[in-house]
């Protein structure tokens, strides 16, 4: 029924006869720019200017859109543009003559030739990119989130709950995470109601499914980057106000100089019911983004700058015996600083990039009369050198990685009769060569092959790689690849806790010659692409990874982190072997959005005593949804999540939980819940299967010959009421399962901009 309610809405949706139409001209001499990209947010594509510096895009999407124009040896300009139901609008545009750094353009959509076709979506047939403006219409988000906009088939990330992404049944550890390409740590906040980023800051994300970039450096299962916009040429303000958050992000010129700047803060305060329960947690999350770009000569500099913090407590035993007092608590923060420099020549993109970048968590955890301290802390300065060909089907591309990681970790925990604990420190210079040679086989076929060469104190490590891709027909791509890679520093928390799902930290301790491994994976997927009509997209993975020397903690501690006295071995290396499928149906047109993905994977994690299929790895995940523009400027979204043969490690303790939510104002939980190490994945947990019913409203207004966009929204959770849990606890009396969210409103909000 789904599948035939989604055809009939889009059979019937109606595309807009509205379009866009200029001229782009040098500002100093007025001759017309020919081959200047323009992109438009919202359209099917970008295009490019004739022979007489003129552009036509159609169809305009309805509403007020970013428009941007880039041209080699000019100065990028962007501007909003209000777009109406139907009928032109024209924009002429100058450019400044300033060299600046050439961004990705598709500069191959009027050529015909297969080949030619192909450079425009060689990387995006083994992986996926989404635009920031394309999250509005994404039809399972409540809320702006570029974490699970990219999650779907062979990429998982938690419909309810705290955490990173999960890719190919790899653990959350596993994932880089980069803004502009500058690493940033542990990028999950409080109660999974906000997302990592203020998407208002951004422009896009590209998420790496098999560890191939090599910007992201040595990290076990892929990688997400996340894109910020460019500042807009006069002064821009977008601002948002809901029952999860506050943000607002501002941009603009730098005085007469041709630096911009773009500066973003968010602020959520999901527990404000905390003060009258105490079964409620009582926490806030907070982050904060600023960028400065300056053009200097040929070339572009740019400085960049993040920070997040959470931090919450919760009661330490459970109703009827609850009290406000004592309480566990955790924290963490992340703060990265980076600058880089691009510079475009004729044949390829140059890009250097320096950071230093941390992350500190801290928690305090208490069973009977042990109390626990954690303290964890990850410091890392490097600088990366990457050449880029400009066309992605022939060239070579070269990276030089140079990084120096500092971990430290400490835990202790204290009892009446004795004491204990951990102390962990490393310090792990890594440097990386990494070279990747893509060819032409034919008109219809390429290859690329490549590796990266990481040298450590403990060695080196070669991780090669290499891919074969087919265009049989111009709707139709095919691709194999084979591959290897390697990561230097794993994570020391109990992913099969509980509390993992409040706590989504990893606690990172880097490789040493004599204690912690180097994990590495070994993976080949083929996959299969069509795009049988503009904005529809059909695609069909398949994949086998094995893992070797990953660090598993649960065999060994039932709290939320290692604590322990025993330095010989405070943990356990495993190893791990996943084989999956996934396929994914996607259609955007101007007025609709729909998604249908299913996941099939098995994951199979082994010790020294046992194996186990992880938490995060159930059998079978299914995504579907569709939003659909109902009325001039109104949306309706229907979405819905469903996981089947999910699998986790009994709780023991008592234990109160709930989702963020707007009933409670609040996230719940509360006890001191403790995993079962000697059943490791024994629990058969429920279907799990959640849909969700959204509106959104958006008013558009001219002030002061300036377009300005209000828009309010609303998102109503498990329409259908279903029972889901998330776990069970099991103690001498029974078994009883911990409850998710029921049938209840989740987020209401109002947002503007201008």
């Amino acid at each position: 029924m789904f599948v035939i309610l989604v055809a009939q809405l889009l059979l019937g949706t109606q595309m807009p006869d509205a379009s866009v139409t200029g001229t782009i001209r040098d500002v100093s001499s007025g001759l017309p720019l020919v081959a200047a990209s323009v992109a438009l947010s919202g359209a099917e594509r970008d295009v490019l200017t004739d022979e007489n510096g003129r552009f036509v895009v159609s169809p305009a999407p309805f509403g007020t859109h970013h428009l941007t124009i880039r041209c080699l040896g000019y100065a990028t300009r962007s501007l909003d543009v209000l777009i109406p139901r139907s009928g032109n609008v024209a924009i002429d545009v100058t450019l400044e003559p300033v060299a600046t750094r050439l961004a990705r353009v598709d500069v191959v959509q009027s050529q015909t030739s297969a080949d030619a076709r192909s450079v425009d979506r060689r990387a995006e047939i083994v992986n996926r990119s989404v635009t920031v403006s394309s999250l509005v219409r994404h039809p399972l988000l409540a809320e702006p989130d570029v974490l699970r906009a990219t999650s779907g088939g062979d990429v998982f990330a938690r419909p309810e709950t705290a955490g990173g992404l999960f890719i190919r049944g790899g653990s959350a550890d596993q994932v880089a995470y980069s803004i502009d390409g500058i690493p940033v740590f542990n990028v999950a906040h409080l109660g999974g109601l906000l997302g990592a980023w203020n998407t208002d800051a951004l422009s896009a994300a590209h998420l790496s499914a098999d560890a191939s970039d090599i910007r992201a450096g040595a990290v076990l299962s892929g990688s997400l980057d996340v894109v910020t916009r460019a500042p807009a040429g006069a002064f821009g303000l977008r601002s948002a106000l809901s029952t999860s958050h506050l943000r607002i992000t501002a941009d603009g010129p730098l005085a007469e100089t041709g630096a911009a700047y773009l500066l973003s803060m968010r602020q959520a305060v999901p527990t404000i019911g905390a003060a009258r329960d105490p079964n409620l947690i009582r926490g806030e999350s907070s982050d904060w983004l600023g960028k400065v770009t300056l053009p200097v000569r040929r070339d572009e500099v740019q400085v960049i700058g993040y920070g997040s913090g959470d931090e919450f407590s919760s009661s330490r035993a459970v109703a009827p015996h609850i009290s406000a007092d004592p309480r566990n608590g955790f924290a963490w923060e992340s703060r990265s600083i980076g600058a880089s420099w691009m510079r475009a020549s004729a044949t390829s993109n140059l890009r250097a990039t320096a950071w230093q970048s941390s992350t500190r968590a801290i928690g305090d955890w208490s069973v009977s009369t042990t109390d626990s301290h954690l303290d964890s802390r990850r410091t890392d300065y490097g600088v990366q050198f990457v050449r880029q060909p400009l066309l992605a089907h022939s060239g070579s591309l070269l990276g030089a990685r140079v990084e120096m990681v500092r971990t430290t970790y400490r835990s202790r925990g204290t009892k009446s009769t004795e004491s204990g604990g951990l102390r962990l420190d490393a310090v792990a210079p890594v440097a990386t060569l990494s070279g990747e040679r893509v060819a032409a086989l034919t008109s219809r076929m390429s290859a690329s092959i490549g590796a990266a060469l990481s040298v450590t104190r403990s060695g080196a490590m070669m991780a090669p790689r290499a891919r074969v891709e087919w265009r049989p027909t111009a709707t139709l791509a095919l691709a194999a690849a084979a591959s290897r890679s390697v990561q230097h520093v794993q994570s020391l928390r109990n992913t099969e806790s509980i509390v993992g799902h409040m706590f989504p930290v990893d606690l990172f301790v880097a490789s040493t010659p004599a204690g912690v491994p180097t994990a590495h994976s070994d993976q080949a997927s083929l996959t299969a692409e069509m795009r049988p009509v503009a904005g529809m997209t059909l695609a069909l993975r398949g994949y086998a990874r094995s893992m070797q020397g990953i660090l598993l903690t649960a065999e060994r501690e039932s709290g939320p982190f290692v604590i322990t006295a025993n330095r010989a071995a405070p943990f356990f290396a495993g190893s791990a072997s996943v084989v999956g499928a996934a396929t994914e149906f996607r259609y955007a047109s101007a007025r609709t959005s729909a998604l249908l993905a299913y996941g099939w994977q098995r994951a199979r994690y082994d010790l020294t005593r046992t194996a186990y299929a992880p938490e995060h790895a159930a059998r079978h995940r299914l995504h579907a949804g569709v939003t659909v523009e109902v009325l001039e400027g109104l949306q309706l979204r229907l979405g819905g999540i469903g996981a089947f043969g999910r699998r986790a490690t009994a709780v023991r303790g008592a234990v109160e939980w709930d989702g963020c939510n707007l009933a409670d104002r609040a996230c719940e939980f509360a006890g001191v819940p403790m995993s079962s190490p000697d059943a490791l994945g024994a629990l058969s947990l429920p279907h799990y299967l959640s849909a969700d019913v959204g509106v959104r409203k958006q008013w558009l207004r001219i002030v002061r010959d300036h377009a300005s966009t209000i828009a309010a929204y609303g998102t109503v959770t498990n329409l259908f009421n279903r029972t889901n849990f998330l776990n069970s606890v099991v103690n001498d009396g029974g078994r009883s399962g911990v409850e998710m969210r029921s049938r209840t409103p989740l987020v209401i909000g109002l947002e503007w901009q201008f």
